[in-house]
């Protein structure tokens, strides 16, 4: 959702200044105008580059949360019992503070941080 927001108001402060400079541009010689637009294009720009950056780094990680899935999924069919990630695992995963041993993942007992 944030590179969602970054990558359009990017976008937008873009539109923005580019028309502002293209009016800029007609005008004779060169100011703090002409800084500030290029200032504005510059940070627009980068706010774009941030959010394709940060979208890049959501769809990674999510195809490796994917993967992790469909490889315990893998195992419990070898097994012949499926085992399903718990929300305690999946608190563990995302860098919870508290450690739990498999059989206190196993059983469902969660530990509040």
């Amino acid at each position: 959702m944030k590179h969602h927001i970054m990558i359009s108001l990017g976008i937008l402060m873009g539109v923005v200044f580019a028309f502002r400079a293209a009016f800029a541009i007609l005008e004779p010689g060169l100011g703090v105008r002409d800084a500030y637009l290029l200032g504005g294009l510059i940070l627009s720009g980068w706010l774009i580059m941030g959010g394709i950056a940060e979208w890049r780094h959501a769809r990674n990680s999510r195809k490796v949360r994917d993967t992790e899935i469909e490889s315990i999924r893998l195992q419990g069919q070898n097994s012949g019992f499926i085992i399903l990630p718990l929300p305690a695992a999946s608190r563990l995963r995302n860098g919870a503070k508290t450690k739990m041993s498999w059989e206190e993942t196993r059983v469902g007992n969660s530990h509040e941080n």
